[in-house]
């Protein structure tokens, strides 16, 4: 035991995501199962069909979206580099997570999608918390915080709710 726990002490912690005490967030109840939300906002395929924001996504490929995944989002007006991670539950059935360092005058955005459901509706919650960049970020915070709450108001109202493409693989 004190050889494992020698060899695994000096591991370091995952580095802390940004939380605010205010985040920006949004709800959207949807007539899918959790496991179909899930996969709308975690397979990059399925993601550029109904996001109409991304141009493209480039990934690699032939590995699982999951923690630590990285991938490109290529917009109309530039490109995100976005790295999923794993997210506490909280005590929701399903959570998913995305972060980026690529928006400019912001340091840092963490986007946690959390995910209740009862038969075949899901309620999506959506937190947006942000770190302002130093300068001129922190001067500019109303503008900043108003552009989150339109990336969180154009997901809901781009989120497939009926019409959607066929999920395989459920």
């Amino acid at each position: 035991m004190s050889e494992l726990h020698h060899r695994t002490r000096d591991i370091a912690p995952l580095p802390e995501l940004p939380k605010i005490k205010n985040p920006v967030t949004g709800e959207l109840r949807v007539n899918l199962p959790v496991h179909e939300v899930y996969q709308y906002l975690s397979d990059f395929e399925l993601k550029k069909s109904w996001n109409k924001k991304i141009k493209d996504i480039r990934w690699e490929k032939d590995k699982i979206n999951r923690a630590g995944t990285k991938h490109l989002c290529i917009m109309e007006h530039g490109s995100m580099k976005i790295e999923t991670f794993r997210p506490d539950g909280e005590g929701h059935k399903m959570v998913y997570g995305e972060k980026t360092s690529s928006i400019p005058l912001v340091k840092e955005v963490a986007t946690y999608y959390y995910l209740d459901s009862d038969s075949d509706t899901t309620n999506i919650k959506i937190e947006l918390h942000y770190i302002p960049g130093v300068f001129p970020g922190r001067f500019l915070k109303s503008y900043i915080r108003k552009r989150m709450e339109r990336a969180v108001n154009d997901f809901i109202n781009s989120f497939p709710v009926q019409d959607h493409p066929e999920i395989t693989g459920t």
